[in-house]
């Protein structure tokens, strides 16, 4: 395993140089906040805490993604994880994530219905179960996304996203939930944003009751490439895997690489 951290590492770093000299394309959106546009693109959750009832994971991500194509986009998600739990403070690299994003509608005219995109994220057992860095299993997490804009500067976008995993045991079963979310966000001519995503996750197993999330984000562009946010998750009711999770956010837009 560490050998294919290390591999993926080395990918990362590729991505990034890739990136190197890009600029931001028409026709997408202003702040990155589409989730069903592929774009080439860095974001860096610079300080993230998770507040769980065996005790608080702190750690940073760094997410690069690739479109070769309008359509089409790849990426890359490293974390790392700082835990305190009551037998000890742990650290290390966590669960990598790669994923895959695929437009198949995109209307020109952004008004209405906008576009239609499917994906998948697929989670490595990179990190360790044992000292709270990573889930201990293999992830698959498809989905589906749709865009719609209520004129130019309000999006809806629902989500709907199921987890798989594989790798499970008696003290934690495999994965087989659904996720259900719409992302409503509204963007000002002065570069800010706001997000406020309600989310429903059912378990197929029956092992946690449904659980209602309510997410918010607050952003701002510094520039046409530089955004800041800010992230909070919140357990509204069902059985609760955290209290609440809040991060700082860094994010660089360029523009797709269009490969002929």
């Amino acid at each position: 395993m560490k050998f294919v951290s290390g591999i993926i590492l080395k990918l990362a770093m590729f991505f990034l140089l890739f990136l190197h000299g890009q600029v931001v394309a028409a026709g997408l959106s202003k702040n990155g906040t589409d989730p069903s546009e592929p774009r080439t693109r860095i974001d860096i959750s610079i300080a993230e805490a998770q507040f769980i009832a065996s005790g608080d994971i702190f750690g940073t991500i760094i997410n690069g993604d690739i479109a070769f194509t309008d359509w089409v986009s790849i990426g890359v998600g490293i974390p790392y994880y700082y835990a305190v739990l009551p037998s000890a403070k742990v650290s290390g690299i966590g669960d990598i994530n790669i994923g895959f994003l695929i437009r198949l509608i995109n209307k020109q005219n952004k008004s209405g219905f906008a576009s239609f995109a499917i994906g998948t994220d697929v989670s490595l057992n990179s990190g360790d179960s044992q000292n709270g860095t990573g889930l201990g299993q293999y992830v698959s997490s498809p989905y589906l996304i749709a865009a719609f804009y209520l004129g130019e500067d309000f999006l809806i976008a629902p989500i709907i996203q199921e987890y798989y995993s594989f790798g499970g045991t008696m003290e934690a079963p495999a994965l087989n939930e659904m996720s259900i979310r719409v992302r409503n966000t509204l963007s000002t001519e002065r570069g800010h944003w706001f997000t406020l995503t309600p989310e429903i996750i059912i378990d197929f197993k029956g092992v946690y009751r449904t659980r209602y999330l309510l997410r918010s984000t607050l952003g701002y562009m510094i520039d046409k490439h530089w955004a800041i946010s800010g992230d909070f998750v919140t357990h509204l009711y069902g059985d609760q895997r955290f209290e609440s999770i809040g991060r700082l956010n860094l994010r660089y837009l360029f523009e797709p690489a269009i490969l002929n």
